[in-house]
């Protein structure tokens, strides 16, 4: 790592870059001397972004200190994204920008990096644009430099270009009660054509993204913006009647690294960015928005908070605190309450009251392990004690944030009408404590009219109990309810449930409490939790009352052990929990994915209830229904999947699949063909889906373990009852050998790196002990080993390992306690992999990390299988003997 040394003043940039210097941009560089009036000028002005900011009267005088045009550009660049944005540029990328600019003299990016702001993100965007926009760690530079060729066309003519009059639009006099938002659309480049937007849709307000988002580049910081633009946008906010409020920056360059696998938002903690947060509520106050929304992650920051809404004293705006999450301590909603309090003690009274307000975020909260129904409660307390103003942030949230490609933060900004989270009742709870909040839709995707419809109708729709009156009435009727699996007595104490049960039933309850239980991800992924939710939500009535009952069935997506019970509703919830694995790979790669297809016309059966399948199908063009004995119970359309199941276990689907348009295109994934792109790692598309299922397949084979290990209890308990003459199969005699060795994919050189430590164990030793912590994975040099779980005091053998097979890795992926103890049946020479060396290979992303999973999934894959296969013998020897 060399690099370039700018002194302007008593200041010192170091610019970074890998490889040789390029000569010239150093000679120019080091030589250059400002005086210090110049470097006062260079830091109150170009630093601070100052609208309307002279940048020609700067760039003279760089002139005067013999730099070309081009080099004082670049270097005011650097100099910015460093001091100012904390991220320091490459010298390469800028110099492979300049040549770009003078390749093509007639494309925008000659004439727009003039701009004071639009060179330092072009350059953080081609540093970015790898990772989050053009999605390939090593693409080629034509893909760079097109794109960027591009982004700067559309910069200059959606949004430099871009001229607005208030005359030609109007005021909706019933706008619907909700605000949208636009940090996911990414045509709107300048907030006049979404303020114009939001009032064409007849919504009340617009929450505008200021920031930097490395994977949607129309958001614009709030230097972007000069007086004209803030003129015009405010001037359009008057005309409309729109209500604006401003979300502050929290996304920016990732730091120290573009490769979001490496590199943090720069914008995380609004506390290491005041100057910037500053900025954001100045322009608040300059497009006549109403509020500025600030995250609190650092809860020792009360005074720079405090600053804050200083800052917006004396205008309209209120500077409106929004609770966060996965920050270095767990945020409650007591903590976040407390920490407001400290904020508001800090102010004046007047100041306070005028200026301060919070934003609750029910998918963060939901995040921190608190339902968001019971958590407002806090929240609204508060905020009718200190007479402090309130903002929804309402999502729908079914696990943790992603902050990289393809998810982006989608599993917390979902639809506000799924029921990861159940925003109507969380507005109609507040409403009925005497507080009209306003609510943003924050969701990644487009809104829908029953979107809109949800929120507005939650919000006026009269409410004929107060809330003391409500919580009353549940609390009685929950105190001659017998508790059950889903409303304990805890859940009894629980204040807000309280409210469900009076406001809506006991009933209303149970299936609020049902959701919050299929999200726990001790059970099941991410991924299965919202498509069962989303399924359950179609299912008719009484259909959904028996999949309450059913509960402890539903969280496990396999059959159940005895047989006993017909499980087809809590089957056909889990069958089509559509692409809970492969969900969130993108549809490039789903289409290579899927590359088998077929062609179905209005009225053909894609796949029939009560047959056993071995495909996965994902839905190309046109619809489909499922229908089970003949009533349709939910409609898939393109980009839908379903029948993933069926690529893991043997069981019957419990739905007909049926075309619903003509020219239906249907993608199918068939278990050979996933086996082969297991394979692939050269490929894209199978490494995108060799990562899912190298972090998903673990959990799928500890239920099945779980399911199986019941099962073989029960067998063993009924050969132990049964007479010696009786035909029953003994468990000896159950397959439980594995024929594929684990080094696939794996040279021997790999193998001997992989697992280089060499461990001995005689017959009859205990390897790794069931519910340890893991230390490490082990490959079998020679011998055998068997894998056993323990009921009763008696071994439930699983497997039967050899030569060449690998143990314990699932535990490495996870990091949950064994699963099951492996016991040396031989004396036993095992090749060793640590946690921390398996953790750095993976962390490594390399070809040999990819080999390496590949050959893990594949092992995952087959144990799956083959213990499903085991699992079906042990229920039909139950099942059959329970007959005779």
């Amino acid at each position: 790592m060399s690099s370039i040394a700018i002194f302007s003043g008593s200041q010192t940039i170091k610019l970074r870059k890998t490889g040789d210097m390029k000569q010239g941009w150093k000679d120019r560089a080091v030589v250059l001397g400002v005086d210090e009036p110049f470097a006062r000028d260079l830091g109150a002005g170009w630093l601070q972004g100052e609208p309307g900011h002279s940048t020609g009267e700067v760039v003279s005088r760089l002139l005067d200190a013999g730099l070309k045009r081009e080099d004082a550009l670049l270097l005011l660049a650097h100099v910015k994204s460093e001091k100012k944005y904390r991220y320091p540029l490459d010298v390469e990328a800028s110099l492979n920008l300049i040549g770009l600019m003078r390749a093509n003299p007639e494309r925008a990016i000659s004439t727009i990096i003039e701009n004071p702001f639009v060179l330092v993100k072009v350059l953080w965007l081609y540093e970015h644009a790898p990772f989050f926009l053009i999605r390939r760690d090593e693409p080629d530079e034509s893909e760079r430099e097109e794109f960027i060729l591009g982004f700067s066309d559309a910069y200059r003519d959606r949004f430099l270009a871009r001229e607005f009059s208030a005359d030609r639009v109007s005021r909706n006099p019933a706008p619907k009660r909700l605000f949208s938002t636009w940090f996911w659309d990414s045509n709107l480049w300048h907030p006049g054509d979404a303020v114009i937007e939001t009032s064409r849709k007849g919504l009340e307000g617009l929450e505008m993204s200021a920031d930097f988002h490395p994977f949607n580049p129309g958001k614009l910081l709030p230097e972007e913006l000069d007086r004209d633009a803030r003129s015009a946008v405010r001037e359009l906010v008057e005309a409309t009647g729109v209500l604006l409020s401003i979300h502050s920056p929290i996304v920016g360059p990732y730091i120290p690294s573009p490769d979001p696998s490496k590199g943090k938002q720069s914008f995380y903690d609004p506390a290491k960015n005041m100057e910037l947060m500053l900025e954001t509520i100045d322009l608040a106050r300059d497009l006549g928005a109403t509020s500025v929304v600030i995250h609190l992650i650092d809860y020792t920051k009360a005074d720079e908070m405090a600053e804050l809404v200083r800052r917006a004293e004396g205008s309209p705006v209120r500077v409106t605190f929004e609770n966060y999450c996965e920050t270095a301590t767990c945020q409650t909603t007591e903590e976040f309450v407390d920490m407001l309090g400290r904020i508001r003690e800090r102010l004046p009274q007047g100041v306070a009251e005028r200026n301060m307000g919070v934003t609750f975020d029910v998918g963060h909260i939901n995040i921190e392990g608190e339902d968001p129904l019971a958590a407002v409660v806090n929240v609204g307390k508060w905020c009718l004690e200190n007479r402090a103003f309130l903002r929804l942030h309402a999502t729908d949230n079914y696990g943790s944030l992603h902050f990289s490609p393809p998810n982006f933060s989608a599993d917390v900004h979902s639809a506000v009408t799924g029921r990861g989270i159940n925003n109507r009742l969380v507005i109609r709870l507040l409403k009925s404590m005497g507080i009209n909040p306003e609510v943003v839709a924050e969701q990644i995707q487009p809104l829908r009219d029953k979107d809109i419809e949800m929120v507005h109708s939650a919000l006026v729709d009269p409410i004929e109990s107060s809330y003391e009156e409500v919580v009353a009435r549940g609390e009685e009727l929950l105190s001659g309810f017998h508790g059950n699996l889903l409303i304990t007595d805890e859940k009894k104490r629980v204040e807000g449930y309280k409210f469900v049960a009076g406001f809506e039933g006991v009933d209303a309850l149970k299936e609020h409490l049902l959701f919050r239980q299929i999200q726990d991800k001790k059970h099941i992924s991410t991924e299965e939790a919202k498509r069962a939710s989303l399924e359950i939500m179609h299912l008719p009535l009484n259909t959904k009352i028996r999949v309450v009952e059913y509960i402890d069935d539903l969280l496990i997506p396999v059959q159940h052990e005895t047989g006993a019970q017909d499980k087809r509703d809590i089957d056909l919830v889990c069958q089509n929990i559509c692409g809970s694995l492969i969900g969130a790979i993108n549809n490039r790669h789903l289409g290579e994915i899927f590359s088998i297809e077929r062609r179905y016309d209005r009225g053909e059966v894609i796949c029939s209830q009560d047959t056993i399948g071995q495909e996965m199908y994902f839905i190309k063009s046109g619809s489909a229904s499922v229908d089970v004995n003949g009533s349709r119970v939910a409609v898939l359309r393109k980009g839908e999947l379903f029948g993933e199941i069926s690529l893991f276990y043997n069981v019957k689907r419990t739905a007909t699949v049926v075309a619903q348009e003509d020219g239906t295109t249907v993608g199918l994934l068939t278990r050979n063909r996933l086996e082969k792109l297991i394979h692939r790692t050269d490929v894209p598309a199978a490494r995108a889906l060799i990562y899912r299922l190298f972090r998903f397949l673990p959990q799928r084979l500890r239920n099945l373990n779980r399911k199986y290990f019941h099962a073989a209890t029960n067998l063993m308990r009924l050969i132990s009852d049964k007479k010696a003459e009786d035909p029953l199969t003994p468990l000896a005699s159950m397959e439980l050998g594995i024929s594929e060795s684990f080094r696939l994919g794996l040279t021997e050189e790999e193998i001997q790196e992989l697992f280089s430590e060499r461990i001995v164990f005689p017959a009859g030793s205990t390897i790794v002990e069931e519910g340890a912590a893991p230390n490490g994975a082990y490959l079998i040099v020679r011998g055998k080993v068997k894998i056993v779980a323990i009921a009763e005091d008696k071994e439930v053998p699983l497997a039967d390992l050899k030569e060449g097979q690998i143990f314990g890795e699932m535990s490495l992926i996870d990091l949950k306690p064994r699963s099951a103890s492996a016991v040396a049946d031989t004396e036993v020479e095992l090749g060793f992999i640590s946690k921390e060396r398996f953790e750095e290979i993976i962390e490594a992303r390399t070809e040999l990390t990819f080999r390496l999973m590949s050959s893990i999934s594949l092992s995952l894959l087959r144990h799956i299988q083959r213990l499903d296969r085991m699992y079906i013998q042990h229920k039909e020897i139950i099942t059959g003997s329970s007959h005779t």
